[in-house]
């Protein structure tokens, strides 16, 4: 069965009382709008996410700016695309054996240029040369009413694989757009999800 940290660690199978009916006229806004990029070891002047400041919107963009190493700093990018959780994998091993294995879970974003890069910024293109290295990060991402983050903590971000970082420019015609798109992949159970607007002054007015 999957090592989840929320999961039982026999096969029983513990439920939870949930108010699906009664939240039918309230539904999650959906959508991703917001992507934070980390690396896995922060520098020492970065702000360490906590639950008491995770909500306050100068906690996470006082990470941008790192006075060390720029490999160090953290990235909010503005984005677009959706998130679907992986599924697993069923195994079955004769007649009366078989359990689920954690599948991978795939994050496609879209950076459009003309909502949030600066062409005059060759940073922005640099940051994306530097994940095309495969590296590994930790990520957040979300919306003005939602936000994902690590498994067991969600402050810890998920630790993911960059699987693509590279451009699309479109064809020629006149509405075309150079784009970033951004691929995450990362093994594990159902990130943390938490109601937070916190993101919510970061998504710029569409364009």
């Amino acid at each position: 069965m999957p090592s989840c940290s929320y999961c039982p660690t026999d096969c029983t199978q513990q439920l939870v009382k949930a108010d699906f009916l009664e939240n039918c006229s309230n539904p999650l806004e959906g959508g991703i709008d917001i992507l934070v990029i980390a690396p896995l070891d922060d520098a020492d002047d970065v702000t360490p996410l906590t639950p008491a400041n995770r909500g306050t919107l100068s906690t996470w963009t006082s990470n941008i700016i790192s006075t060390g190493d720029d490999s160090a700093t953290w990235n909010i990018v503005t984005v677009y695309g959706s998130y679907t959780s992986a599924q697993n994998e069923l195994v079955t091993k004769g007649k009366h054996c078989s359990y689920s294995k954690l599948g991978t879970h795939n994050l496609t974003l879209r950076v459009c240029n003309a909502r949030s890069l600066d062409n005059d910024d060759p940073k922005s293109y640099e940051l994306l040369r530097k994940l095309q290295c495969g590296s590994k990060v930790r990520i957040w991402f979300g919306n003005a009413g939602i936000a994902f983050g690590g498994e067991t903590n969600f402050e810890d971000g998920i630790e993911a694989n960059v699987v693509n970082a590279g451009v699309e420019t479109g064809d020629t015609a006149d509405d075309a757009v150079t784009e970033f798109v951004l691929s995450f992949g990362w093994k594990g159970c159902l990130p943390t999800m938490i109601q937070n607007a916190v993101f919510a002054p970061l998504i710029p007015d569409a364009v």
